[in-house]
């Protein structure tokens, strides 16, 4: 048997979102991988009022609404504060959320989430 060494400690490889109140929408390094996202400067925001998702169809190309993306060494991010106060989505914390393929071929490439089955994480800050 020969035993491989771990070297991964610091990274993420499940592909996960997470959005912050303040209208922050974090990718982690796990979904830039799966969906190849360090490749695209853009994201343009869609909404499907009612089953809740939230789709970010990933693009080269400064079109109508187009969000930068900022590429961080862990994950990337973006601002979509304006997409979340016209639809008004309103978070009572920062919920993190399971990334998939989009399914509508005019959104590809890109992701989607399921705001409805967030999960909010756990505040850091100590209760004194």
């Amino acid at each position: 048997m020969a035993f491989e060494k771990f070297t991964k400690a610091a990274s993420s490889f499940k592909a996960k979102a997470s959005i912050s109140p303040r209208g922050f929408m974090g990718f982690s390094q796990g979904a830039c991988k799966a969906y190849d996202m360090k490749k695209y400067e853009y994201a343009v925001m869609f909404y499907d009022r009612e089953a809740l998702l939230l789709a970010v169809k990933l693009t080269n190309n400064v079109e109508s609404g187009a969000i930068k993306i900022r590429h961080r060494t862990y994950g990337s991010d973006l601002s979509i504060k304006s997409f979340l106060d016209f639809y008004q989505i309103r978070l009572d914390g920062t919920y993190m959320y399971d990334v998939a393929e989009v399914i509508d071929p005019e959104l590809k490439p890109g992701v989607m989430i399921n705001l409805k089955e967030g999960r909010k994480r756990k505040s850091s800050k100590s209760k004194e």
